[in-house]
Order: C-alpha cells, then structure tokens, then sequence
C-alpha cells in the first residue's frame, strides 16, 4: 500500500508539472473482478472491491481517476486476459 501510494503522488506531481506518465509493468493488483482467473470461484464486486488496494487502482483509472487502463479500454468486455491467479486452487 504504500508503494501505492508513493508512485500515486509521484505521478500526481509529475502530471501537475505538465508531465504525460505512463506506467508500465506488473502492480499485482487486479483491478476489476473480470482481471482475476479465480478458477471455478467467483467472488462478487463488493466482495473484490473489499481489498484497499484494488479499491485505490479502480480510484485512479478511468472514468474514475487521471490514469487509463489501455488493456480494458480496448476490450473493456474481453474475458481470460488474466494476470492474476488464485495460487492456492492452482488456478493458472
């Protein structure tokens, strides 16, 4: 979380200083439940939406925030672009 939160201020000023950013790599954070490959289990938005730090990220994107989720905003609907795996149920 408090990575997080550092690189939101840190791309915050950078934006405030007329700076494009782009951020590229792996947060570990899936951002919306479609984002998780859980398996055979599901859980519901509010269950997801539970954890801070997806709370935080789906704060941040678009519509919501200043940033832009390139993968979702070209196939917002696209299902089994997954990049996060329930480890525990070997889910990958």
């Amino acid at each position: 979380m408090n990575f997080l939160m550092a690189l939101q201020e840190r791309v915050r000023l950078l934006q405030a200083a007329g700076r494009e950013v782009i951020i590229a790599g792996d947060l570990n954070i899936m951002r919306a439940p479609i984002d998780s490959g859980e398996g055979g289990v599901r859980t519901s938005a509010a269950q997801h939406y539970e954890h801070p730090a997806r709370r935080i990220l789906d704060d941040w994107c678009a519509p919501k925030g200043p940033m832009v989720d390139v993968v979702r905003e070209s196939w917002p609907e696209r299902e089994g672009m997954f990049t996060v795996w329930n480890q525990k149920l070997d889910a990958r």
